[in-house]
């Protein structure tokens, strides 16, 4: 278990260029001032975040005097004879989150036109005080949280068809790839955000303010989601109270929202092409007729690299690799001898760096075929009440021959005197690291999700169920692990085993290339959270999410005759199944959230939370049966079979505070302190021995 105690500082200044604002105010000319009474009209009409109106919210102007106003069914107020003077602006109505104005300014004789947007109070968005204010045409954060906004918009104009180019433009976030050789210029290349350099399981990711599945690794792939789903991407840095569960936000929290209908006709097309041969289209429909409003959106993105069809010099040695004459009999290819693996300094990691036999070529095949579904349906039982459904898929097929490979200079040298290939002897080559033969990655990951939001009253009611799956496979080589694939392959230098010198010839070389390996989770949970304003600015949340997690994970591989075999047939194939989490591995989390929000005057704002996580882990702890012993039905099988588990219980208590003070429009200072825990993803727990073999 890692835990984390962060402490946070920021000083934001406002921006004044760009980006749109959620309350203005409109003057007239300075030669109408002077001759102006001492009194004016403020007027302003109220919408929501997708452009609806909002009736019946309080309208309070607080300053030498004390002003009040009720939206009508267009959103419009009017507020006559008010006196010139600096004053507080609050919009309140049941259901929405209250936007303040410390700053606004009344000049006798200028009427003034206030528009405001407000936001709905939901589980589906981390902003739980929309309270932002123009200066000049920009946008300024008055909240305690430190969060940054990444607008569709954003996306649109960048034209990015994968979402971690732009989250790799935020300050504070990094991309990053796993510890094995991912390659970053690939689009299918596995992914997931670094927070303030947290780990990637100490980095939350959420879709729509809801858990994801993390089983395996702890950490969520980023690879998948199309950025043309999505209406917003908020991220929280540091040790916010924003989200209704805090497991793994050490760092903080990413939070992708998918579109919301909005109130009028909005229909939205776009495509493209580069020079890589990638092709994306997306086109989608949201409308509000009546009560129901709607989004429809599809997404059909074929993405490519430089990378493609790059001609990569490669070694073919390896255990599986057999050097072929006659189709029948051949020798095992020796391991690479010239150098011993070095250790990258500053690291434990080692690369290989010399070749004594390399081959020419192999195509690198960089293709990523992305394809996702959103379906949102949001219907109104009257204006405190209403009910949204949504489905986002996700569907992917990407080549992992450059996805997980990597291209190293490297020395080849030769010891042989008889060498005199066209490749000198002792020079750098780039030596890439490739699986042989086809390398596939099929991902898909359907989510659905309930949401209901009423109101009592003045006090907010929220109700959610979601549910959320990873089904991946990936597998290279031939689908029969019994049948093995040759190739013809120009080879250059001396091989260990066979004591031959190449020259460039071409030469079949056989592979038992065998891999499949998979992924099933399975992820539910439910979440209710009951808002109540009290005092005039002030209010509390108590929520409560349970996230019920069940992940499988293993693998196949196959493997030919030991080294100095001559003879090789589908009799003498190895295959290994190796388990990572069996049917049955589970995680139970459920958190009791506490959260106040204060204002404790003009200036100063104040949020507190305290967070109460319960984790329950099932995962396996030993295989009952002796290894290599039977046949594959009766051993240790990914479906639990022959698996003992173990059950562990613990709770923890996450508390956290920020404050938010502004001296000035132009300036906010913010503190924010709190504690953090990444709690054990099942692989961490597995205590499952080493991998079974058996053969066939």
């Amino acid at each position: 278990m890692v835990r984390c105690v962060r402490f946070l500082c920021v000083v934001a200044l406002a921006a004044f260029f760009g980006g749109s604002c959620a309350v203005t105010a409109i003057a007239a000319s300075p030669q109408a001032i002077a001759q102006a009474p001492q009194t004016s009209t403020v007027t302003g009409k109220v919408i929501d975040t997708n452009g609806a109106p909002v009736a019946s919210a309080a309208v309070a102007l607080q300053g030498q005097r004390t002003y009040a106003a009720i939206t009508d069914d267009a959103g419009s107020f009017s507020i006559p004879s008010v006196v010139q003077g600096a004053y507080s602006v609050r919009i309140t109505k049941a259901g929405y989150n209250p936007v303040t104005e410390d700053f606004f300014t009344v000049v006798g004789g200028v009427d003034a036109n206030i528009a405001v947007t407000m936001q709905t109070i939901t589980f589906n968005s981390l902003r739980t005080i929309a309270s932002v204010r123009a200066t000049g045409r920009g946008t300024f954060n008055t909240t305690p949280a430190s969060v940054n906004v990444i607008s569709a918009q954003t996306l649109q104009e960048q034209g990015v068809t994968q979402v971690m180019k732009v989250l790799n433009e935020t300050p504070g976030i990094v991309a990053s790839f796993p510890q094995t050789s991912g390659n970053g210029a690939a689009p299918g290349a596995i992914t997931f955000p670094n927070i303030r350099g947290a780990l990637s399981f100490e980095s939350a990711t959420l879709i729509d303010g809801h858990p994801v599945s993390v089983g395996t690794f702890g950490d969520y792939v980023t690879t998948f989601v199309n950025p043309f789903m999505l209406g917003n991407t908020e991220i929280v840095k540091g040790p916010g109270v924003a989200s209704p569960e805090v497991n793994y936000a050490i760092g903080g929290t990413v939070n992708f929202q998918t579109k919301d209908p909005t109130y009028k006709p909005s229909g939205f097309y776009s495509a493209g092409i580069d020079n890589h041969g990638s092709a994306t289209i997306n086109f989608g429909l949201s409308n509000t007729v009546g009560r129901l409003g709607f989004v429809a959106a599809y997404s059909d993105a074929n993405l490519s690299s430089a990378l493609n069809n790059y001609q990569a010099i490669f070694s073919p040695s390896g255990s599986t690799g057999i050097l072929n004459f006659n189709g029948t009999t051949g020798t095992t290819i020796g391991f690479n001898d010239v150098f011993p693996t070095p250790i990258v300094p500053g690291t434990a990691s080692g690369v290989e760096s010399g070749y004594n036999l390399i081959a020419c070529c192999q195509p690198i095949v960089s293709l990523f075929e992305n394809r996702s579904e959103l379906a949102k349906l949001r219907y109104r039982f009257s204006p405190a009440t209403s009910l949204t459904f949504t489905y986002l898929g996700s569907q992917t097929f990407a080549n992992n021959n450059a996805n997980t490979g990597d291209i190293t200079p490297s020395t080849f040298s030769t010891s042989s005197k008889s060498y005199a290939g066209p490749i000198p002897n002792g020079s750098i080559q780039p030596v890439a690291f490739l699986h042989v033969g086809d390398d596939h990655e099929i991902n898909n990951e359907p989510i659905v999700e309930g949401d209901l939001h009423t109101t009592v009253g003045k006090d907010t009611l929220l109700a959610r169920y979601y549910a959320a799956g990873i089904d991946r496979l990936v597998f290279e080589g031939n689908p029969n692990p019994l049948v093995p694939q040759t190739i013809n392959t120009r080879l250059y230098g001396d091989d260990s085993n066979s004591k031959q010198t190449f020259n460039g010839q071409v030469v079949p070389v056989t592979y038992y290339n065998y891999f499949n390996q998979a992924e099933l989770d399975k992820l539910r949970g439910y979440s209710f959270e009951y808002d109540h304003p009290f005092a005039e600015n002030d209010s509390v949340a108590l929520s409560y999410d349970r996230t019920d997690s069940r992940t499988t994970s293993y693998s196949f591989s196959a493997g030919g005759p030991s080294a100095g075999k001559a003879a090789f047939n589908a009799s003498s194939v190895r295959v290994n199944q190796s388990v990572t989490l069996p049917t049955g591995s589970e995680q139970l989390f459920q958190t009791v959230l506490l959260r106040a929000n204060f204002q404790l005057n003009d200036r100063l704002r104040l949020q507190v939370a305290n967070y109460f996580n319960t984790y329950r882990n099932t995962y396996p702890t030993v295989c009952s049966f002796s290894q290599n012993k039977a046949p594959l039905p009766t051993q240790c099988n990914f479906d639990g079979t022959g698996f003992d588990f173990a059950t562990t219980s613990y709770g923890h208590y996450d508390p956290r505070i920020a404050f938010e003070y502004r001296p000035n429009p132009r300036l906010a200072l913010r503190a924010s302190a709190g504690s953090g825990i990444a709690p054990p993803y099942l692989a961490l727990l597995s205590a499952i021995p080493a991998p079974i073999s058996f053969s066939k």
